[in-house]
């Protein structure tokens, strides 16, 4: 089978230039891995592959053997290696290469929380792009996990710099609370943590109380400018993973920055949720009214001199007297002054069916749901992203500000 050619014409051309076959045959294994890995195999871990060797021999038309005796952490191939970065564009890490790339991490890489091989992916470029050799395995892994810990640290730090006393003081109270206490406005943890239970009018309070409680708690967005949401979202994920006893192990720092940012993802959830509840509230308002609109049609069929009636009795006259006269024929049957009602209230409900429903949900809303749709109202931020909705959104504060006052003076 025919070996794949790993070695470009000028790595070949630079091969060639070694005194005999077995350094010809190092330098080209030395320079496939280089080119490869961004780095020079190492020994003791075997990372000299049988097929590295084999591709290569075949590239340079030589035999594996040659590399029977040939020692990789000799003096020759030390001067290989040297050889190659030169030949590359390439030079050897130094300290401060080590702090660059730290900073590069916490920088450029972490606050997108890319995954562990997306990361190694950024790594490899950097290295490539500022034509450096990589770290050894064990001096990459501790700055990265340096970057992550700094990272971490100066986020947490961030976040508990901007958290008054009354905030820390609040996230105590709820990691230690055994039971609600609303009339402090504290809520346990293990409450919080719960999504709306279903779209009933009975759970909004449920979740405008906690909605509150989450907002009492403000990080400026400032500090989550740069930093993709998937870092919050592990943070959150961490608490809804743990117990209050195991939160309160973690450092004060930690403690009331992790739970902050629980604060702020949990409340985006819950104004979701809740955003999705109030819509299926009024699509349940509309089909109870539209089943209450069906169930009066039903009745207004049955019953006696009803509309129907009346459309019955003119259609049923038209029928049997196509060239009769309206006054012997139709009025026998439904007076002119009956006929004239009806045509004042077709003519006034427009589309009688939809006017019908509308009116009923105006109704539901008046007499019982508009407490709760105006609370919801005011647990969102409302903003219109287009002119054309402005003139609406003027209005809803408008009835929101009405309906606070008359709160207020019902309250007095």
């Amino acid at each position: 089978m025919e070996e794949a050619a790993i070695l470009s014409i000028e790595d070949i051309k630079a091969c060639e230039k070694k005194t005999g076959s077995r350094n010809q045959v190092a330098f080209g294994v030395l320079l496939a891995y280089f080119r490869s890995h961004i780095k020079f195999p190492s020994t003791d871990k075997s990372a000299l592959r049988l097929k590295l060797i084999s591709q290569v021999s075949h590239n340079l038309g030589l035999k594996e053997e040659v590399l029977l005796d040939f020692e990789w952490d000799g003096r020759t191939a030390e001067r290989h290696k040297s050889e190659i970065r030169l030949f590359l564009g390439y030079r050897e890490a130094i300290d401060s290469d080590s702090v660059d790339f730290i900073n590069y991490l916490i920088k450029d890489i972490l606050p997108k929380q890319p995954s562990d091989g997306l990361l190694l992916e950024h790594i490899r470029s950097y290295f490539q792009t500022h034509k450096i050799e990589f770290f050894k395995d064990s001096r990459l892994a501790r700055h990265i996990n340096s970057a992550k810990h700094n990272f971490e640290q100066k986020l947490f730090s961030s976040i508990y710099e901007n958290l008054s006393a009354n905030n820390r003081y609040l996230i105590d109270n709820v990691l230690s609370a055994v039971e609600n206490d609303l009339e402090n406005g504290v809520i346990e943890l293990s409450e919080l943590k719960r999504d709306i239970p279903g779209a009933r009018l009975k759970n909004v309070d449920y979740t405008i109380d906690r909605i509150n409680l989450l907002r009492k708690i403000k990080i400026p967005d400032s500090i989550f400018a740069d930093i993709d949401r998937k870092v919050s979202v592990k943070y959150y994920d961490r608490i809804m993973a743990l117990s209050p006893s195991n939160i309160l192990e973690f450092s004060p720092v930690a403690k009331y920055a992790i739970m902050a940012i629980f604060f702020r993802i949990k409340l985006e959830i819950l104004l979701g949720s809740l955003a999705d509840t109030t819509i299926k509230l009024i699509h349940r308002m509309r089909t109870n009214a539209s089943k209450h609109t069906d169930n009066y049609i039903l009745k207004e069929v049955k019953r006696v001199d009803g509309k129907f009636d009346i459309l019955e009795k003119l259609a049923v006259a038209n029928a049997n007297n196509p060239k009769g006269i309206i006054e012997d024929k139709v009025y026998s049957k439904v007076s002119r002054a009956t006929l004239l009602e009806l045509i004042n209230d077709l003519k006034h409900n427009g589309k009688w069916y939809q006017s019908q429903v509308q009116e009923k949900i105006h109704s539901n809303y008046v007499h019982g749901n508009r407490g709760v749709l105006l609370s919801i109202l005011r647990a969102f931020s409302l903003k219109e992203d287009h002119l054309i909705y402005k003139p609406i959104l003027d209005a809803i504060l408008i009835l929101l500000e009405d309906s606070y006052f008359v709160s207020i003076e019902n309250y007095r």
